[in-house]
């Protein structure tokens, strides 16, 4: 059951799942935190891995995720 403004709450609806953000992180060159681009998935061997970007120095790092 999901509450809602004065206390209610309603029946049969399902709350949305919760997404992990992803971490922060820092550019080792310029110090500057990165911007999160995308989630890439699984491919083949590779595994899955955040992808970040540094827009002052264009570097693009990735991160793997946990199996």
């Amino acid at each position: 059951m999901i509450s809602v403004a004065g206390g209610r709450t309603l029946p049969g609806m399902m709350s949305a799942p919760v997404k992990a953000d992803p971490p922060i992180l820092i550019c080792s060159r310029c110090r500057r935190p990165m911007t999160f681009l995308a989630t890439l998935p699984a491919i083949l061997d590779l595994p899955a891995v955040h992808a970040f970007q540094c827009r002052p120095c264009l570097r693009v790092e990735t991160i793997p995720l946990s199996p």
